[in-house]
């Protein structure tokens, strides 16, 4: 059941002039909400849609595609990505990650694993196989299509956007988080699940 029906921003990110300010609200929003243990189809997709766009500029800005792939929790967030530059329009980047996602496809499921559960940094030739867009990416990103400005132009004219007061936020997402009718089984369960884990290319975890 969805429980974080909006994109909720505070109104001093949407006043302020540097367009980042309203990405990082929202990102706050969403970890806010992943702390008090709403799960990903509990919050609204639009959200998610802003806060994992960010997620893969800065991997990808940090160590490349390559980077991305190796710390990407899971295949739905991949998804969510790509559904994420959809929603933003952002139509070069989503051509360039197709891309990406075809020299993902062609590892072998042996070389996914070996890449996922060895060490990323020295000599890595599915790494450097992975990151021969990264330039592209770079430069599309500093030239055309710059995604903190696109992500927050889509949320500045989302109609699901809700504008609150910083002072407020706490206490709203507080109101979200009362909802959950399973919240003590949730805390148990993430007490007891404290653990890292991958993704293989069918979705599964590793």
């Amino acid at each position: 059941m969805l429980l974080a029906k909006d994109i909720i921003v505070t109104q001093e990110a949407m006043d302020s002039t540097d367009s980042y300010d309203l990405v990082m609200s929202n990102i706050d929003v969403v970890n806010g909400l992943f702390s008090r243990y709403l799960n990903e189809e509990e919050i609204c997709r639009e959200a998610l849609y802003s806060y994992y766009v960010d997620y893969y500029l800065a991997q990808v800005y940090n160590g490349g595609f390559s980077q991305f792939v190796y710390n990407c929790p899971n295949v739905t967030v991949f998804n969510l990505v790509g559904e994420g530059l959809e929603a933003i329009e952002a139509y070069k980047h989503l051509e360039l990650f197709a891309a990406f996602n075809k020299l993902l496809s062609g590892l072998t499921e042996q070389e996914l694993r070996d890449f996922l559960s060895n060490d990323y940094f020295g000599e890595n030739p599915t790494r450097d196989r992975l990151d021969v867009h990264n330039d592209v990416f770079y430069d599309l990103n500093n030239k055309s299509e710059s995604l903190i400005e696109m992500n927050a132009h889509y949320l500045r004219r989302h109609p699901r956007l809700e504008v609150v007061p910083e002072a407020d936020l706490e206490d709203r997402l507080d109101a979200i988080a009362a909802q959950i009718t399973d919240l003590e089984e949730r805390k148990a369960a993430a007490e007891a699940n404290e653990k890292g884990f991958y993704f293989t290319l069918e979705g599964e975890e590793l």
